[in-house]
């Protein structure tokens, strides 16, 4: 109020020495000075009224001003509504948004929640919790859990051979193999086990898990993937005996990656019904394998591939089979169940499968930039293969196969696999010679059995 009544007063007196200098500048013409007429206690006390009148008026007017203003804002307005609305009512959900600032303010503080690492939260977690007996225990019986659920499917092979001995006496060898039930219907029950159990095996015989003993037979093997199928007739089985044996329930094993828990069954100690567990410890995509290339997954548990390791995810679904120990990787190397997923299926109905005994890959854009012609770049060929006993080398580059156009080894064993065994089939090559020139040359060959 009193900053109001300065203003008045400070107003005024200006207006009166602008008013004087004003009538001075009127009568500079005039030579002689006029005297006015002296303030007396009446005229002054008449302008501090006045300066108070005036100071009264400014500051009612700035406090009406104020008060406006507070009852027009979006806060008070809020407010007031809030209060008017009975209660059990709801309120106008125009009158419930969260101010603009306060929403910033919420979304950059989710933004950085949403943002913290998924692994400091976990490793904090993981330090900080006091492990009890209790929580070790609870781990093992998850692991117990998946081992029963997988034990139902695995089976021990059984694989006699029979030999004379000098005195022309009967001599049986017995080795024991591990398998997998892969399938069961029309009467008979599919079992996926290793080349090895029935390469040299003049009879084999399986157990299965509840102890039940039923002869097999071989019904067909893939040399170089060094697995079988073999059958088992249900005839003459108990219906209480069938009650125990189911077949693997097949996983996903194009998802699996690296750092996923694993359980190996069958014969990873290199003795049957002998189990392991541990983690997968590397995925490798595009992994090279006969006239094709797989997912193959690398884990340092332990495994045996010639007695049988197949290998099983978190919820006890099958996932691939062991391939043996890579030098280079210190791991084992685990062959991707969906990439076998049609082989299996064409040794169960007896099928040979088509091959021609090639690695490879895609010429890429910079091999094409080098001069190469588009096709299959030949990494490998093996040994006592049709592409071997034909001349196919390394460096070599399949651009047709059966007069197909072929631009990768996907495409390549796509046409493969149609082909049938035994079947003649055509290979165009190109290959480098002399100045660095690629020429095309023709490779005729009969298509052998996997």
């Amino acid at each position: 109020m009193l900053f109001y009544v300065f203003l008045a007063y400070t107003g005024t007196k200006k207006y009166n020495v602008a008013m004087a200098e004003n009538e001075k500048d009127k009568r500079k013409f005039i030579s002689e000075k006029i005297v006015g007429r002296p303030i007396t206690l009446k005229h002054a006390g008449k302008r501090i009224l006045l300066a108070l009148l005036c100071g009264l008026v400014f500051g009612a007017a700035a406090a009406f001003s104020m008060i406006l203003i507070n009852k027009l804002s979006p806060d008070h307005g809020s407010e007031n509504i809030s209060e008017s609305v009975p209660s059990g009512e709801s309120k106008d959900s125009s009158y419930d948004e969260t101010p603009e600032d306060e929403t910033e303010e919420t979304g950059e503080t989710e933004v950085l929640e949403e943002t913290e690492p998924i692994e400091d939260i976990v490793r904090t977690e993981v330090e900080n919790h006091e492990y009890s007996r209790a929580d070790f225990e609870s781990i093992i019986s998850n692991v117990k859990e998946i081992k029963l659920e997988v034990e139902k499917s695995v089976v021990t092979v059984r694989s006699v051979s029979s030999d004379r001995g000098w005195f022309n006496d009967p001599i049986d060898t017995v080795d024991n193999y591990s398998g997998i039930i892969i399938g069961r219907e029309g009467g008979s029950i599919d079992i996926l086990t290793t080349e090895g159990a029935v390469i040299n095996a003049d009879s084999l015989e399986i157990i299965f898990s509840n102890g039940t003993k039923a002869a097999a037979e071989t019904v067909r093997s893939s040399h170089y993937d060094n697995i079988a199928v073999i059958r088992v007739r249900e005839e003459g089985i108990s219906g209480e005996a069938l009650s125990g044996i189911e077949p693997v329930t097949w996983g996903n094993a194009a998802a699996a990656d690296t750092g996923d828990f694993i359980i190996a069954a069958g014969a990873p100690l290199g003795v049957v019904n002998s189990y392991d567990y541990g983690f997968i410890n590397f995925v490798y995509e595009n992994a090279p394998s006969p006239d094709d290339e797989i997912k193959r997954l690398y884990t340092d548990v332990r495994s045996d591939s010639k007695m049988g390791t197949f290998i099983f995810d978190d919820s006890g679904r099958f996932i691939g089979f062991a391939q043996g120990a890579d030098s280079e990787m210190s791991a084992t190397g685990v062959a991707s169940a969906s990439n076998y997923i049609k082989v299996i299926e064409k040794l169960a109905a007896g099928t040979a499968i088509p091959f021609i005994g090639i690695e490879g890959q895609a010429v890429n854009n910079d091999m094409k930039a080098s001069g190469m012609p588009e096709g299959v770049y030949v990494t490998g060929v093996i040994e006592d293969s049709p592409a071997y006993a034909a001349g196919i080398r390394r460096g070599d580059i399949v651009t047709s196969i059966a007069d197909t156009a072929c631009s990768d080894i996907s495409e390549f064993s796509r046409v493969l696999s149609g082909l049938s065994y035994e079947s003649p089939v055509k290979l165009l090559v190109s290959r480098q010679g002399a100045g660095n020139e690629y020429q095309e040359m023709e490779f005729n060959m009969i298509v052998g059995a996997r």
